[in-house]
């Protein structure tokens, strides 16, 4: 059985040099009161030292929250995660060569904690070849304190593989929703089912602990179908403090239509604005097609949700999320959650299904493309941030489109007239003569036979085998001035080049029929 006892009573269980992993999507489902409590003892005692922390996605709010509480020189010696943007209070230790930081693709370290609860070393994978995460390249390795190589280039019978090296994790730290009295953790309650149940497992393969933290103790046994983590595997839970136990940091209160307890009206979803981010999600909705399964991105991406539904056009083809959900519409804001989920998947299931090819479309973001047709959202001007899922979802999906502003910095855009009007324009050009870093490959892409599209506000460029070719040209822009002025490379110019859909830049409703 086991044993429940305080946050603080856990957080006094970790020695220096633990290996401690964490499940979370961002804010969701995030142990928030266990990490408030290792910072808290920290604060006291100096106590635990040099950790190592693993994490799938990241653990943190994007401002103050999740691992952002550990932001205390010393605490941490090592991070390896998909994502490090969400927890921000780290990145001058990182950047400082404070923290060694390892980025791996998220789909890696789903599965890589799967692969370890079945009693295996580590995980053989052609995800992440010819990206920063192949060791021919940088080997997941972010910042110079990485000395570890922990990933190895393998050829098997003509073809080559990546194997990532896994971690002896001595302790991890989970949050469900109800623990039972022998210590059964349900989830009902959590938006997505994450790892929850490989992590706790490869714990307790590795010899380690789990510790879990819940919003209540359950007035009677468990149903066995509610049960995700047995018993069996949980050491020790906590009954979280009220204020550090939420669903989701985004909303204050209890929501059922993010579990799928009951469903809101998605034509109530506020339309936004025509501005460039609206502009360059219009262009992306128009390469869905009726009944495709599509998988939305954080950010730029997002536009094509809202766009959707603003369209009601939601329920003709299926959203994915890499989280594990399927079906209705993606949260704003980048944390893995949809209204109105149809399907509730675990993550590791979910990035099967991404491996495997299921998606029709994808949108993602895109920080630089370079004239191979390269993409770059992990790291770019120094800055750090981590793949997420980006390179699973990249590497196989068929159809494939990113979406972005077409330069970067502050600047002054708007529609006059079913015209692009540039009156300032960013400072920082995205289309850059090579990416600080590879997260799409290009010519990977070219090889695989994928069609890629890259969508900006005021042009639409296609990955073709002869190169970055433009297809599409705005309202309103000028080729020279606009476009090729704030380019790096010149792209080529199709000859068949279109003016962008006029509806697009319409302030009403497209009036979309898929």
């Amino acid at each position: 059985m086991a044993k429940f006892i305080s946050a603080a009573e856990a957080a006094g269980l970790i020695p220096d040099e633990s290996v401690v992993a964490i499940s979370s999507f961002t804010a969701v489902s995030m142990a928030e009161d266990l990490i408030v409590a290792i910072a808290e003892r920290y604060e006291r005692e100096g106590r635990p030292r040099d950790l190592s922390v693993f994490h799938v996605s990241g653990v943190g709010d994007y401002k103050h929250k999740g691992l952002s509480h550990l932001s205390k020189e010393g605490l941490i010696k090592k991070l390896t995660g998909a994502h490090i943007f969400a927890e921000p209070d780290l990145i001058p230790l990182i950047d400082a060569g404070k923290i060694a930081t390892y980025c791996l693709p998220q789909g890696v370290a789903s599965h890589l904690a799967r692969a370890m609860a079945g009693g295996e070393d580590g995980l053989l994978t052609k995800i992440g070849l010819h990206t920063f995460a192949d060791p021919r390249l940088e080997g997941c390795k972010m910042n110079a304190a990485c000395q570890e190589d922990i990933v190895r280039l393998v050829p098997i019978d003509g073809k080559e593989y990546l194997y990532y090296k896994g971690q002896k994790f001595d302790f991890c730290l989970l949050k469900g929703t109800f623990a039972d009295e022998s210590g059964n953790i349900s989830l009902e309650g959590e938006p997505v089912l994450l790892e929850q149940l490989e992590v706790a497992a490869a714990t307790k393969a590795c010899g380690g602990r789990v510790i879990v933290q819940v919003h209540e103790k359950a007035k009677e046994r468990l149903h066995p179908r509610n049960i995700k983590i047995p018993a069996r595997f949980v050491d020790y839970v906590v009954i979280g403090r009220k204020e550090n136990t939420f669903q989701t940091h985004l909303f204050k209160e209890y929501r059922p239509d993010l579990t799928g307890e009951s469903r809101i009206d998605l034509a109530k979803i506020a339309p936004k604005p025509l501005d460039v981010r609206k502009v360059c999600g219009r262009r992306g909705v128009l390469e869905i097609r009726k009944g495709n399964l599509v998988n939305i991105g954080g950010g730029f991406p997002e536009s094509v949700a809202t766009v959707a539904a603003e369209e009601n056009i939601s329920e003709s083809f299926l959203f994915s999320v890499e989280s594990g959900l399927i079906g209705g519409v993606p949260v704003e804001g980048g944390i893995g959650l949809s209204y109105n989920p149809e399907v509730v998947l675990r993550q590791p299931e979910k990035f099967d299904l991404y491996n495997g090819g299921c998606l029709d479309v994808s949108f993602l973001g895109c920080a630089q493309i370079d004239e191979e047709g390269n993409v770059n959202v992990s790291k770019f001007a120094g800055k750090i941030v981590g793949p997420g899922g980006f390179i699973n979802i990249a590497q196989n999906t068929k159809n494939l489109c990113f979406l972005g502003s077409f330069t970067g910095g502050k600047a002054d855009i708007g529609i006059e007239g079913e015209k692009l009007v540039i009156r300032s324009d960013g400072s920082v050009k995205k289309f850059v003569k090579k990416v600080e870093q590879i997260t799409f490959s290009g010519k990977d892409a070219i090889k695989n036979g994928q069609n890629i599209l890259y969508i900006t506000e005021r042009g639409v460029f296609h990955l073709r085998p002869e190169g970055v070719t433009l297809t599409e040209i705005a309202p309103g822009v000028d080729l020279q001035k606009d476009i090729l002025t704030h380019m790096e490379f010149a792209p080529r110019i199709a000859d068949d080049l279109k003016v962008m859909d006029s509806r697009i830049f319409r302030d009403q409703k497209m009036g979309l029929i898929l």
